[in-house]
């Protein structure tokens, strides 16, 4: 009798041990799927985010409609991008296929527009030298050129990656000045004299150097979309053997404030009482001469609140007393001049600079449009973001 019973607990032990077992085995199954559920659907939103994101990179390029595929780690995904005046709706469906052949998907969707774009940092500036800096002279050095409301808070600011040396103490900046390498001169503290300095910082002080790109002519035409290449398109004003091999005076077409004419010389550039009928860029790889005037007739001086002209230089710009010329100038070299020279905008030189008071040089800050593109500020601002 005492057997029969052990018998049937030991029975009954095992019988209640294989359903715990079962039991277990199958909470382990369900939590197993749930896990691989969860794993797949984050998969599916990874995907999904990768979309969005090259979306966000066609948009900073061109702001269009768009549709694509793609492949982003185990999973796909489906983008389509919409315009709708100034906004873009990015729709993305990242999806995987889980090891039972199901389909899981997950939906981002996002709304952006432009943010303003803002010219880089080196443009901000009246002058950007990249080596030694001396100013020296009488008189306004550098001043605001500017006529409207904007110029009460305008610096017509300076700054040398290299050494800032100050001659003699009746120059005037009117701005900050500031040095990546030494500065020296009794007067520096005196010199410059900010137009707007809300928070009493110090007229001069170190700051850590701006970057200034050696500039390849030819490739940064390509980046702007050249228009014209004066030596094929305008053979008339090209000679190859000659000093200035594009010679150029008169009047030439421009373009808008939001698209400008784009002009290449592949050679050395002499400009002569030039007026350009528009905005206009104008790149050389050359050196490039100012004779008398150049400059659009979009504004004079003081009218303006931009410059409407950029002219881009391989080489040296050169100037001398009788020249005059309202642009953003850039220049792998530096500006070689002489006399009472005139500049209304800004001035950026690769090499060092020693300006005086016979320069008259008054800023006027560069429009985006006339910077060069791969370094402008192209930024999406998001509006609204959902998941699904």
């Amino acid at each position: 009798m005492g057997s029969a019973v052990s018998l049937l607990a030991v029975l009954g032990f095992v019988i209640i041990g294989g359903f715990y077992f079962a039991s277990t085995q199958l909470q382990l199954s369900e939590t197993h799927r749930g896990v691989a559920s969860d794993e797949y659907a984050v998969l599916a939103r990874s995907a999904a985010i990768a979309g969005t994101e090259r979306a966000k990179q066609h948009l900073a390029v061109s702001f269009t409609e768009e549709s694509f595929e793609g492949y982003f780690d185990q999973g796909t995904y489906a983008v389509e991008v919409s315009i709708s005046g100034p906004e873009a709706t990015i729709t993305s469906e990242g999806s995987v296929v889980t090891s039972e052949g199901s389909r899981v998907a997950r939906t981002v969707r996002s709304v952006v527009d432009q943010a303003p774009e803002t010219v880089p940092l080196g443009f901000g500036f009246g002058l950007l030298v990249g080596g030694d800096l001396s100013v020296a002279g009488t008189g306004d050095v550098l001043s605001i050129g500017v006529a409207d409301s904007t110029a009460a808070i305008l610096n017509a600011s300076m700054h040398t990656n290299s050494n800032l040396q100050t001659e003699g103490s009746s120059a005037v900046v009117a701005g900050f000045g500031s040095y990546s390498g030494t500065v020296g001169g009794r007067h520096v503290e005196t010199i410059f004299q900010p137009n707007y300095n809300p928070y009493l910082s110090p007229p001069v002080a170190f700051a850590l150097p701006v970057d200034i790109p050696t500039v390849d002519p030819l490739h940064l035409a390509d980046d702007f979309g050249m228009d014209v290449d004066i030596r094929t398109d305008m053979p008339d004003s090209w000679d190859a053997s000659a000093d200035w091999n594009c010679d150029l005076s008169g009047t030439l077409e421009g373009g808008s404030a939001t698209n400008p004419r784009v002009y290449y010389c592949p050679g050395s550039l002499r400009m002569q009482n030039l007026v350009f009928d528009g905005y206009a860029v104008i790149i050389a790889d050359g050196r490039t001469e100012i004779d008398r005037f150049v400059g659009t007739n979009v504004s004079t001086y003081p009218d303006g609140e931009t410059t409407s002209l950029a002219i881009y230089s391989g080489g040296d710009i050169l100037m001398d007393g009788h020249d005059e010329v309202e642009a953003h100038l850039f220049t792998n070299g530096t500006l070689q001049y002489e006399g009472r020279t005139k500049i209304y905008g800004s001035l950026t030189t690769g090499g060092g600079l020693n300006l005086s008071g016979t320069t008259e040089f008054k800023f006027l800050p560069t429009p985006v449009a006339l910077a060069p593109p791969d370094e402008r500020d192209t930024r999406l601002r998001l509006l609204a973001y959902s998941e699904g």
